[in-house]
């Protein structure tokens, strides 16, 4: 079975702990496999703590780049955690989230979350090279506001909002996406009931999830 480099993107044919040109990341090769008939696998671009791995790739028929998201089989919590985010990131249409187009299975058992494929980098990346002038910071801060404030008026909070899953869109001059509503929540009301409709079998609003370093105190208290 190949395998190839997240970072080089340098293919082999036996897996490795880690690539040895540059210590990244290897993940089974599946260029040029197609998911769901029309999601055509060019190369790794990412990957997740869950062992998901995000593809480029091409949408047949209309020839669109996408970004491919896919959570190996066999992890059934992480699988309704998937389900969750794609549900409720795809009632959001808004300029600073981004857009989920397609999601689904795949006959191994694997899920998939289908979104519009960003040229950019992570905020955590431009923070690494160093301190964020303060005009650029708070132009992302609103951006990300705005974000936020048109997911909280159709009931769905991120609760895993932190540098990584806020991208830098190279298309537009300090244009950010908020990403990744894998965790994400819906409120209860007064009555304790979620303020939306669940998805059968999904929990919307229980429990304690995040990234301990920027989870709401509330969580945690």
């Amino acid at each position: 079975m190949p395998y190839r480099c997240l970072r080089c993107h340098a293919r082999f044919d036996t897996a490795q702990p880690v690539c040895p040109a540059d210590g990244g990341r290897l993940v089974r090769d599946r260029k040029g496999e197609i998911l769901a008939d029309r999601y055509v696998l060019q190369a790794p671009i990412g990957a997740g703590s869950t062992g998901s791995v995000v593809w480029d790739a091409i949408q047949t028929g209309i020839h669109r780049p996408v970004a491919v998201k896919i959570l190996p089989a066999g992890d059934e919590e992480a699988h309704t955690r998937f389900a969750r985010g794609a549900w409720l990131a795809a009632r959001l249409d808004h300029e600073h989230i981004a857009t989920i187009h397609d999601a689904g299975f795949t006959p191994a058992g694997e899920s998939f979350l289908v979104m519009e494929r960003l040229y950019g980098q992570p905020l955590s990346a431009r923070i690494a090279r160093g301190p964020v002038p303060v005009g650029e910071a708070a132009t992302l801060l609103a951006q990300a506001l705005a974000g936020l404030a048109h997911a909280h008026a159709r009931q769905v909070v991120h609760c895993d909002l932190k540098p990584d899953n806020l991208f830098l869109d190279d298309a537009a001059a300090a244009h950010l996406r908020i990403l990744d509503f894998g965790i994400a929540r819906v409120p209860r009301t007064a009555e304790g009931r979620p303020s939306l409709n669940e998805i059968p079998g999904v929990d919307l609003s229980d429990g304690v999830a995040g990234t301990p370093r920027y989870m709401a105190p509330e969580q945690i208290r």
